[in-house]
């Protein structure tokens, strides 16, 4: 696969943005904090946000709207412990784009696809395996592959060719240009 080393995208405003590095976010923080809103929303039964697994809360009309669905599901005399998972999960999400890096276009994998949910950077990541022996418990580092991706949010920050940061949402993305 060759090496991207420039994508230019148009939004249909007409703007050009010329990119250099985009936000990608660690695969294990993203899956702890979808998890944690998957078991929320199971314990309170069922009730969905139509914001889908992430939504765009980074926003405050809908940080407003999903706070607004809480309070009326708390009215309802919902589960405490789903409404604990929820209060984790959007704190393990904001935690996730705090954490976020930005990376070299050139670093990233299946860049040549305008769809951000399929970009990768591989990494390892060091971690704690705790294995029982016969007598005993032991606990080893050890090496194990991940790698940052997409978080699923409505806008992808992106830094510009010239260091400038910007967050395009991107459904208004309307010409893509990987060279």
């Amino acid at each position: 696969m060759e090496t991207v080393r420039q994508l230019d995208i148009q939004l249909t405003s007409g703007e050009t943005i010329p990119v250099a590095e985009v936000k990608l976010y660690s695969e294990f923080s993203v899956q702890e904090a979808s998890a944690l809103r998957a078991k929320a929303m199971e314990k309170l039964g069922g009730w969905s946000s139509g914001l889908g697994v992430w939504g765009s809360l980074g926003s405050v009309i809908m940080r407003s709207a999903v706070i607004g669905a809480i309070e009326n599901v708390i009215s309802k005399g919902v589960s405490k412990e789903g409404m604990r998972l929820l209060t984790q999960a959007l704190e393990a999400e904001d935690l996730t784009r705090a954490e976020g890096e930005y990376l070299p276009i050139s670093e990233i994998l299946n860049l040549q696809h305008p769809v951000p949910n399929v970009w990768r950077v591989p990494c390892e990541r060091e971690t704690i395996v705790t294995t029982q022996g016969f007598i005993s418990t032991r606990e080893e580092k050890v090496m194990v592959p991940c790698a940052y991706v997409q978080n699923g949010d409505e806008f992808v920050w992106l830094k510009t060719d010239v260091g400038k940061e910007c967050g395009v949402r991107w459904a208004c993305v309307e010409k893509y240009c990987v060279l």
